[in-house]
């Protein structure tokens, strides 16, 4: 680059403050300026000039200003019933390791793309953040179904005002966010047994196969043809992991069945440890239908209990006949 005498030029560079700089204020930087310019000139005629030139240096100073910020410390993230599908609590207490007081700061947490882990109410209002103090806040955070017995990253920042007046933001920080086991349900009773024509009560068994306690759980039932229900759901209350639950359900089956098994979707709402309302995955409570054997089977054919109406009316009339006859 050519530089003529009382020229302006800029020169760019890329300067990087690390973490744990001296106190904010102004330094300065050696330059170092390498340059070449004309020595001598010799003239030999009128139009032959030989030119002689040097290389020099120069140290010029320049003064770099580190402005005061806050700086954000993690001390501690804690997470309290957080499981695959659910909401937990997220308690995080951070420290002003920087030189300038926030003011009007927020200490808000951002979801991390790609992970199944988000805050629910991200955000929590300091006030005024001097450097060396400590804040600790409470948030809700929701885990997809997805997650499940991992740690999640998750991003941690305090925007605030700075002494300048300007809005600016932290270095953010990445923590990690533990979540428990998805909470699941299986039915481990046998295949019940029932008979065409018949009304009873099947009984169903759930186990919690999942990773916390599911809170107020209601299973409930779907009858389909051919099996009819009143009473289709069953009251369980708060099932732990590894507990089990035997519902009761009365259920009618028609008397045209097909001799067969059935599985009959059923279903568990519970509450996860925050009061939210959940719906487990569809279950299947197997049912199998069996023809009834020797006399029970007699007795359940329409043909033959109409024979025996018949006969026992016939019956009935022939001993009338008879002791109206005696009597005469």
């Amino acid at each position: 680059m050519i530089s003529q005498g009382g020229a302006r030029t800029k020169a760019p560079f890329e300067v990087r403050i690390n973490d744990g700089a001296p106190p904010a204020g102004t330094y300065v930087l050696p330059v170092t300026l390498e340059y070449t310019y004309l020595y001598h000139a010799d003239e030999f005629s009128n139009d032959a000039l030989k030119y002689e030139y040097r290389t020099a240096k120069k140290t010029l100073s320049v003064e770099i200003v580190i402005k005061p910020d806050v700086q954000v410390t993690v001390l501690s993230a804690d997470v309290t019933e957080l499981n695959a599908g659910t909401e937990g609590y997220l308690t995080v207490s951070v420290q002003n390791d920087g030189q300038d007081t926030g003011k009007q700061a927020t200490l808000v947490l951002s979801a991390v793309s790609g992970s199944p882990v988000a805050p629910t109410d991200g955000s929590y209002f300091i006030g005024e953040f001097a450097p060396g103090e400590t804040v600790t806040a409470n948030f809700k955070v929701a885990a997809s179904k997805d997650a499940s017995g991992s740690s999640y990253p998750m991003g941690v920042v305090v925007t605030y005002e700075n002494s300048e007046g300007d809005k600016v933001s932290s270095k953010p920080v990445t923590i990690g966010i533990p979540v428990g086991e998805e909470i699941t349900f299986e039915v481990v009773s046998e295949s019940y047994v029932m008979y065409p024509g018949e009304k009873g009560t099947i009984e169903v068994i759930y186990k919690n196969t999942g990773g916390a306690t599911a809170y107020d759980a209601i299973s409930r039932i779907s009858a389909v043809d051919p099996f009819t229900s009143n009473d289709d759901t069953a009251y369980i209350g708060d099932l732990a992991p590894g507990d089990t639950f035997t519902a009761h359900y009365h259920v009618s089956v028609s008397g045209d069945a097909t001799i067969k098994g059935y599985g009959l979707d059923t279903e568990i709402r519970y509450k996860d440890s925050l009061k939210n309302s959940v719906i487990s995955d569809p279950m299947k409570a197997k049912v199998t239908i069996q023809s009834r054997s020797g006399l029970g089977t007699v007795l359940t054919n329409p043909i033959v209990i109409t024979v025996l109406i018949f006969a026992i009316l016939g019956a009935g009339y022939y001993l009338y006949q008879q002791r109206r006859q005696k009597q005469q």
